[in-house]
């Protein structure tokens, strides 16, 4: 028999935990060429700083210049220290390739198998080769329109293997006129967006800037919201070299038409995003990035908590309906799960189980999700004007 004592056994699963998603990792797919002993083409790269990507010789000048750039624009805005995923393939390698499920070598894929359900939003970046000559289609490169059905494809691939992330392309090879564009609110492709926003004259895409804004804002928020502040540039242009600042009109064409791009306001300096669209429709409900992230987070928590349930012996009534103590706890776990997890995500989240469910007859529960998004002030509407006192008494 032990010597008389007090044995105090610390319990470890009172508070019902569950696994937190991590909703800023993003991936990038580049441009660029190898470098011997540090960078392998087509193979991905988890980074958290700037100096990593140029300890694999992705250099501010050379042949991976325009990979450098969208790095060192990801981690501008987004801060030193974030988790990127990275992948280099050759300019040989066209935009609409680079997402195709169907190549051999598909960097997006390759980068979304390796992540493993990391990333959250992937943007695809192409630098064609000296001398290239595509043909233009809708105002782009037809190559950028042919990589949004493929995209869009692949994503919605990784969202049925609960992995789910959403693609930004890069609008390559735009002919300045916002009249000729595409209307991305016309196509069905929710999963993928087109992003027109430059920094430089060189006409190169600021996608990698898009994915730090993402990466640093919880996944309801806009990348256009205001009160997050200007963005980390001193200059904005569009995909084919121009300013902004001359363009209001054909901004308005453009946003109008479901494109990314910069713009100002008259009493603030610097630039910021106009929205966060993708390509389809404004009555599809995950035609925006904000949508998208949270639909993406609630899938991957609703994962978690239930797929410990599969096969789990349980009550049922005499007609086979399932035990309604049983409905009440698989209700609540997952409203619990969803309410700690995504606090100020979300306006209200709720679960219903159909009672009437005969799972003798057929093993399968269905679960009615809803939830309901916060709103946007996206257009205030004030009316000014003069009052005399004298005249409303």
């Amino acid at each position: 028999m032990p010597l008389p004592n007090v044995t105090i056994n610390i319990e470890r699963n009172g508070l019902g935990g569950v696994a937190l998603t991590v909703d800023g990792i993003m991936g990038i797919c580049l441009t660029g060429v190898a470098v011997s002993g540090k960078l392998e083409l087509n193979t991905a790269y988890p980074i958290y700083t700037l100096d990593e990507a140029v300890a694999l010789g992705i250099l501010k000048t050379g042949d991976n210049a325009a990979a450098y750039k969208q790095i060192q624009e990801f981690y501008n805005e987004a801060g030193s220290g974030r988790k990127l995923w990275i992948i280099v393939s050759p300019d040989t390698i066209i935009i609409d390739k680079k997402v195709d499920k169907s190549e051999n070598v598909c960097p997006a894929k390759i980068l979304a198998e390796s992540a493993q359900g990391e990333i959250k939003v992937m943007g695809v970046t192409w630098k064609p080769a000296a001398g290239y000559t595509g043909t233009t289609l809708d105002g782009l490169d037809s190559k950028v329109y042919a990589a949004v059905l493929a995209a869009d494809s692949l994503a919605k691939d990784f969202v049925a293997q609960i992995m789910p992330f959403s693609v930004l392309l890069e609008g390559v090879g735009f002919t300045g006129v916002g009249s000729n564009l595409r209307d991305l609110l016309g196509m069905t492709s929710e999963r993928a967006g087109i992003v027109l926003a430059a920094t430089e004259e060189n006409g190169q895409g600021a996608v990698g800037m898009t994915l730090g804004r993402l990466a640093r804002i919880p996944v309801q928020r806009k990348i256009s919201r205001v009160k997050d502040g200007a963005l980390p540039t001193l200059y904005g242009y569009l995909t084919d070299g121009d300013s902004i600042d001359t363009r209001l009109s054909d901004l308005d064409t453009m946003h109008d038409k479901g494109f990314i791009v910069l713009r100002k306001f008259p009493t603030r300096s610097g630039y910021y995003f106009n929205q966060d669209t993708t390509c389809a429709p404004v009555s599809n409900d995950l035609h925006t990035i904000s949508h998208l992230r949270v639909i993406d987070k609630a899938l991957v928590i609703t994962y978690n908590t239930y797929v410990e349930e599969i096969d789990e012996e349980v009550k049922v009534n005499a007609d086979g309906t399932l035990d309604a103590a049983m409905i009440a706890y698989l209700q609540a776990k997952i409203e619990r799960a969803v309410g700690l997890n995504m606090v100020g995500e979300i306006s209200a989240f709720e679960a219903y189980i159909d009672p009437k469910q005969n799972i003798l007859s057929v093993p399968r529960l269905n679960v009615v999700l809803r939830i309901t998004p916060v709103g946007y002030m996206s257009q205030i509407i004030v009316s000014l004007g003069f009052k005399n006192p004298a005249l409303t008494a």
